[in-house]
């Protein structure tokens, strides 16, 4: 893993909350939907100096749909920022549908408690898209965020699920267990559960898995 640190990432998002801005703040910009406005001021500022700043500014980045970076990107064009334009080209992959650069940039950002939060759900997705890819380097990010969010039942659930991406049956298993003793056996964590089993190749505890997860007692939850 690439070894970023806070002060390599802070010119990402070049927002301030001191100095002198330009008439146009670009966050305004971006609420507005005027991305390439929004780019073009980006561009004009100087490079923050805090971890509240880069946090504003990655609110306001992470949730834009594909278009949107694009015009941003359109806006930004060649500025001076290469760790920026790198942050758009990966926000572009996640739009399309690839967290896992976004999500192994912003990895780091995970040991900072100003920005733990506004980057988990980006690190999540790109731990799991690791797991899925055979990276055993998504488990230790998913066990990291399990370790920052002990015993929540989404944490272990993702968990779970990047051991069984990555063949670790007896380990998902496990987490599953631990999920079902805290919140009950719901439907969809035996549905997690009988996944396991399936690919395994256990099918009898699979369906019995699907049958107790399909009764009326058990409250269900999209899939994997």
């Amino acid at each position: 893993m690439s070894c970023w640190s806070t002060e390599v990432l802070l010119p990402l998002v070049v927002a301030l909350t001191s100095a002198p801005r330009p008439a146009q703040d670009w966050q305004a910009e971006v609420a507005a939907g005027r991305y390439v406005e929004a780019g073009r001021s980006l561009r004009a500022l100087p490079a923050a100096s805090d971890a509240a700043a880069l946090g504003d500014g990655l609110r306001a980045l992470l949730p834009l749909d594909l278009a949107a970076v694009r015009l941003l990107s359109r806006g930004y064009g060649e500025g001076p920022s290469a760790e920026l334009r790198g942050l758009l080209g990966d926000l572009v992959a996640a739009a399309k549908g690839d967290p896992l650069p976004l999500g192994h940039r912003l990895a780091p950002l995970l040991e900072d408690a100003a920005l733990r939060d506004v980057v988990l759900g980006a690190v999540g997705r790109g731990a799991l898209q690791m797991c899925r890819c055979g990276d055993p380097r998504g488990a230790v990010l998913l066990e990291r965020i399990e370790a920052l969010h002990a015993g929540t039942d989404w944490a272990l659930a993702n968990l779970g699920n990047g051991y069984r991406y990555l063949g670790r049956y007896a380990d998902a298993k496990a987490c599953y267990a631990r999920l079902m003793e805290a919140y009950g056996r719901q439907a969809w964590a035996l549905n997690f559960l009988a996944f396991t089993y399936e690919a395994e190749g256990d099918f009898d505890q699979a369906l019995a898995r699907y049958l107790e997860g399909a009764a009326p007692a058990s409250p269900g939850r999209d899939g994997p």
